[in-house]
Parts: C-alpha cells; sequence; structure tokens
C-alpha cells in the first residue's frame, strides 16, 4: 500500500527539487551529480540549485548515462571515464581518508598535468 501511495503522490503533488538538491549540496557536500534519465534534462536546473546554495561558487560535475540520438555505449563510457579522471572525486576521495601522511595534500594535484600527454627528457 506504501509503494502506491509514495507513487500517487509524487505524480499528483508538487516536485521540491530546489529543496532536494539543496539538501543535497549541504547534508552530502555532494559536486558531482549522475543523471538517469534518457536524455539529461535535469542539468541545467542542478546547476542553478548548486550556484544559489554553493558558497565556494565552484561548478559541480554533472554526467549522463544517456543522449537522445547519441550511442548509448559512447555516452556511458564517457561519462564513467569523466567521473573517473574527475579532480572532483579524488580530491574528495583524499579529504575523507587518512592515507596520506602529510596534512596539506593539495600539491598532489597540482602536479597534474593539464594537456593529454605529459612527456619530459
Amino acid at each position: 500500500m506504501l509503494f502506491k501511495c509514495y507513487w500517487w503522490s509524487n505524480v499528483r503533488e508538487a516536485v521540491r527539487f530546489y529543496d532536494a538538491i539543496t539538501s543535497i549540496i549541504k547534508d552530502e557536500a555532494a559536486n558531482v551529480f549522475i543523471e538517469i534519465s534518457p536524455h539529461p534534462v535535469l542539468a541545467i536546473s542542478i546547476r542553478e540549485c548548486y550556484g544559489l546554495t554553493n558558497q565556494q561558487q565552484s561548478s559541480p560535475l554533472i554526467l549522463s548515462t544517456l543522449k537522445r540520438k547519441e550511442n548509448e555505449q559512447i555516452t556511458l563510457l564517457t561519462s564513467l571515464a569523466q567521473l573517473t579522471t574527475s579532480s572532483h572525486v579524488w580530491q574528495q576521495y583524499f579529504h575523507t581518508r587518512q592515507i596520506l601522511p602529510m596534512k596539506n595534500h593539495e600539491e598532489y594535484f597540482d602536479d597534474f598535468p593539464l594537456y593529454k600527454f605529459y612527456l619530459s627528457l
């Protein structure tokens, strides 16, 4: 019964998208969003909510799983690659775990090359 009532209320009542996204941003300090849908339609709204809520004014990483008229595998694999190579994810990973011996480990991120190939002689 709860399942039917839940879906009926979601169909009939107003969606509180801004409240939900700002709660996630404030409570979870989220800066990466993965939109699981047939086409990315919420990215602009998420970006607006993030801009109004986030005090640091950084931009979130918003990834889509599918895009209309595009190859599904390429879209999904591209999003996974962006997630894997994103500094958002790695900085949060290092900040939430005590795996590095140094207190200030921002220098690890400063040395990453900003272009595809870094060749030193």
